[in-house]
């Protein structure tokens, strides 16, 4: 008869059984296996049978094989050891007559039991003792807590899909220059390659954002704008959720006016609407034209493609720019579904080449850069994101190896017990086994509370985050997300330390080591390690932290060529005004300044279309000169006033800057800084000469004549003598003040407040918005991601700090406490107590010694992954260095003092009495 496999799997099971083990079953076990089974009644009670009996007889044959003298064990335990070998042989001496046989009973029981019995005694050692279950989980859960948020993170910013379909068809493309610098496109040149390449669906143009006011509402709003060509809502594969997108006759010369807006501008501004028909708004577009546009679309909340943007308005009918030179568009494109970058860059140069070698003298690039949507959007964060889940982790390992010490020293106290229950017939597989459950019930704690502080963590990073990190602002984790990363943390933690400090602490003969009356040397050279990799990580993130707090006081404090102390900022945007002119806005800057300039508290007052602290603009272009030549020099082009260099502190060196005789129907006049003077003319004056920009520039049909010469003011993410400008007096040139705002900035002096600049600005106009802050608060914002990083890195070096520190003071603090007896002695022979406490003290020298030294042979790999985020300093700083080692030897010289000085109060005598 042809038995059931079950029986075969369970008798090549029992086989795997010893010997003497085997032998006291009487009938084989596979045959009493069989006879229950014929007895199980129902499809699902034979499969839970039998699941439950071969895990039983396999759990079996994994404890008779763990350890040495696996069956005297059993036979030992069996005759009144702990209960569990009395059941294991009770139930295999059963006859059939009595009932089910092995696991028959119970399925599993010979497993579960006994671990439900450890799991039970492990949940008392934990409450009997709060002042140590209490410390550990909360160490766990720190370090649990910070790792699963920055692992949050890592998944919100780096990974979580874009919200567009087949979003690695989305690519951002540039022009290339034979140098291998890339630049925004120009209009021109964009035309022809969608007019001319093959491997996209949709090719678009986008100018902006650029803030914009919008009429038609109560009262005048300032909002970002984008201008966009035909396919961009195609390319972006997002429908609007209501109305409908441009249409391709909207976008084209001549269209109609139409308008998309945000669900934030539709819901806020607008009123949230059902019904669009005769929803409109007055926009300025770039020809600084004042139109009506019919709003036709709302888009999903959270679209930004291509920047953050309230209102949409068609860019291909009505482009102000027609030189090849511009650039100052954005291009955004869908491939078609074989194509690949690669392909597409080939596709693009192609076109490209073509244009370069008809229009030589009008572009400069030769190609093309394509960079897919997810690099454009993330590639510049990746860096300092990884950082931070690097910490993390780093924070984690330490919380782990503080942990584990502790365990271990806890290991060491309970020595007698495991000695006991050896010499009762506890096998290392049981003592280990207990171990490793308590380890995973501290882990779980751990877990529940990182669970908390990782949810707290993420929604306080969500409300802080700065804008230069995308999409961290919106970020949210639900609780399966944030369990299944932080369950995978603590199963990673438990396997590389929970269960190698089990191991540690069973490792010998626990009867014979309960007779030793100290620590073992292997028990402190393991402790030994532990602290000196705590030291290490600590070091390592402490020396990253202090590299990038230099490199931002570098930041802060870096010899830009401008001043920013008592400078206050007005953003003004004019708000346009039908049948209005050039004119209009100098007439209004002309009261502005001239009010602002006789105001108490102020001591000078100026304007520039872009202060220093923005950054480089996207105004600029090759710079001819009156003799022909055409430099290779790409100048950015400023609109100011005279006052604008006195308040900023920006330094004349020869000539003069704006006054009387610069202003509309005058010859043009300009002032550069020394870079632009140096490149253009090496060793000749430059006053008097002349040139005019041949890019975008609206006036370049005008030569430009020097007149003066300034110091050179650029932003701090600019080397010295890199950043050539030239500035043009807003009186003769007040174009891109009619479609960009322009910063009037003021010295003041005395307690002048920002509301009183605002309630001045109001009494002039008060339909121009106005947005004022300090200089210093601006460059702020321009380092906030930075600070951000900084931050939270610091945080994690502090944390890893303190734990090492815990730790340094737990361990010489047992030490100390095993080795009451042996300084007793010492101190009986005559030892002082300084020399006995010095040396329990040096117990923990040579570990932190060794950490310090590990840890800033590993600093430098850390910090170079920020190595292109730092300014001023290398990737290795000594001086940093140097600082934290000395912090980490001197927090460790005091958290080994602190129990060491207990030495001092030592009684010989009743010490060795009680001992």
């Amino acid at each position: 008869m042809r038995r059931p496999v079950a029986v075969v799997i369970y008798a090549w099971l029992a086989m795997l059984l010893p010997a003497r083990f085997r032998s006291r079953a009487g009938a084989g076990p596979e045959e009493l296996f069989a006879w229950q089974l014929e007895r199980v009644r129902g499809g699902l009670a034979r499969t839970r049978f039998i699941v439950g009996s071969l895990a039983d007889l396999a759990g079996q044959v994994v404890a008779m094989r763990l350890g040495r003298g696996a069956t005297e064990a059993v036979s030992r335990e069996a005759s009144g050891g702990d209960g569990h070998g009395a059941a294991i042989a009770g139930t295999q001496t059963r006859s059939a007559m009595d009932g089910p046989v092995l696991g028959a009973s119970s399925p599993g029981r010979f497993v579960i039991e006994p671990v439900l019995r450890d799991a039970r005694l492990a949940v008392r050692n934990l409450v009997r003792q709060p002042a140590f279950t209490l410390p550990v989980i909360a160490t766990l859960g720190l370090g649990i807590g910070m790792a699963t948020a920055m692992v949050a993170v890592v998944r919100g910013v780096l990974l979580r899909p874009l919200p567009y379909p087949d979003e690695d068809r989305v690519v951002v493309v540039r022009e290339r220059t034979e140098s291998g610098g890339l630049l925004s496109a120009s209009y021109m040149n964009f035309a022809d390659w969608r007019e001319s390449g093959r491997t996209f669906e949709g090719l678009s143009a986008v100018v902006g954002p650029r803030h914009t006011v919008v009429l038609g509402g109560e009262e005048p709003v300032r909002v970002p704008a984008l201008f966009v060509s035909a396919d961009y809502f195609r390319v972006a594969g997002v429908p609007p959720v209501l109305g409908r997108p441009l249409s391709d006759d909207e976008n084209q010369p001549g269209g109609v006016n139409a308008v998309v807006v945000s669900h934030r501008f539709w819901s806020e501004t607008l009123g949230g609407p059902r019904d669009l028909a005769g929803e409109a708004l007055t926009v300025q577009d770039l020809f600084g034209r004042i139109e009506s546009y019919a709003v036709v679309g709302v888009m999903p909340a959270g679209f930004d493609l291509m920047g953050a943007s309230d209102v949409y308005l068609p860019l291909d009918r009505a482009v102000p720019w027609n030189v090849r030179g511009n650039h100052v568009a954005h291009v955004v494109g869908r491939l078609v579904a074989d194509a690949t970058l690669e392909s597409a860059a080939l596709d693009l140069d192609r076109v490209q080449s073509g244009i370069h070698a008809e229009f030589a003298g009008e572009t400069e690039a030769i190609g093309v850069g394509i960079v897919s949507l997810r690099e454009e959007v993330v590639g510049s964060v990746r860096t300092p994101v990884l950082l931070l889940l690097i910490g993390a982790l780093l924070l984690l390992a330490t919380s782990f190896l503080n942990a584990s010490g502790a365990l271990l020293a806890r290991g060491v106290v309970r020595r007698r017990e495991f000695g006991v229950r050896v010499s009762l017939g506890a096998t290392r597989g049981r003592l280990l086994t207990q171990l490793i459950l308590e380890s995973a019930f501290y882990a779980t704690g751990g877990l529940v509370l990182g669970l908390l502080i990782a949810r707290g963590l993420l929604g306080l990073l969500a409300a802080v985050a700065p804008p230069a990190i995308p999409r961290l602002g919106g970020l949210a984790a639900t609780w399966p997300e944030l369990l299944a990363a932080s369950a995978a943390l603590v199963t990673v933690g438990l396997l590389l330390f929970g269960v190698a400090t089990a191991a540690l602490a069973t490792r010998g003969d626990p009867a014979l080591r309960s007779r030793s009356g100290s620590t073992t040397r292997g028990v402190r050279a393991i402790w030994g390690s532990l602290i000196a990799a705590e030291v290490a990580l600590a070091l390592m993130l402490l020396a990253t932290a202090g590299v990038l707090g230099r490199s931002l006081r570098g930041i802060v404090t870096a010899d830009t060529g401008f001043q920013t102390a008592g400078i206050l900022s007005a953003e003004i945007n004019l708000p346009p005004r039908p049948g209005g002119s050039a004119a209009d806005f100098v007439r209004y800057f002309d009261t502005v300044l001239g009010e602002l300039r006789s105001m108490p508290g102020i001591e000078s007052a100026g304007l520039s279309n872009v202060l220093p602290v923005a950054g480089s603009s996207n105004i600029g272009g090759p710079v001819q000169l009156e003799s022909g030549d055409t430099p290779d020099l790409i100048a950015q082009y400023r609109v100011a006033d005279a006052g604008f260099f006195e308040t900023l502190g920006i330094g004349l060196v020869r000539g003069r800057v704006f006054d009387q005789r610069d202003v509309a129907g005058a010859d043009h006049s300009t002032v550069i800084n020394t870079t632009m003077a140096e490149q253009l003319f090496p060793g000749v004056d430059a006053i008097g000469r002349r040139f005019h920009l041949g890019g975008m520039d609206p006036y370049r049909d005008d030569w430009l004549t020097i007149v003066g010469i300034v110091e050179e003011a650029r932003p701090w993410t600019v080397a010295a003598g890199s950043y050539p400008v030239y500035y043009v007096d807003y009186r003769q040139r007040p174009a891109f003040l009619a479609f960009t705002a322009a910063d009037v900035v003021v010295r003041t002096r005395g307690t002048m407040a920002a509301n009183d600049l605002r309630a001045r600005l109001a009494a002039i106009d008060a339909d121009v918005p106005v947005r004022i802050s300090t200089l210093d608060e601006r460059i702020s914002s321009r380092t906030a991601d930075r600070r951000f990083v900084l931050t939270l890195l610091a945080v994690f070096a502090l944390l890893a700090l303190a734990l090492t520190t815990v730790g340094i003071w737990g361990v010489v603090s047992f030490v100390a406490s095993r080795r009451t007896r042996d300084m007793g002695i010492r101190l009986a022979l005559g030892a002082t107590p300084n020399r006995v406490a010095r040396g329990l003290q040096w117990e923990s020298g040579p570990p932190v010694l060794i950490g310090i030294a590990v840890g800033a042979a590993l600093a430098g790999s850390l910090t170079r992954l920020v190595r292109s985020h730092l300014y001023g300093v290398g990737v290795v700083d000594p001086l940093s260095l140097a600082a934290v080692a000395a912090t980490i030897a001197l927090t460790a010289w005091f958290a080994s003092y602190l129990p060491a000085r207990r030495v001092k109060r030592l009684d010989p005598v009743n010490t060795l009495r009680e001992s």
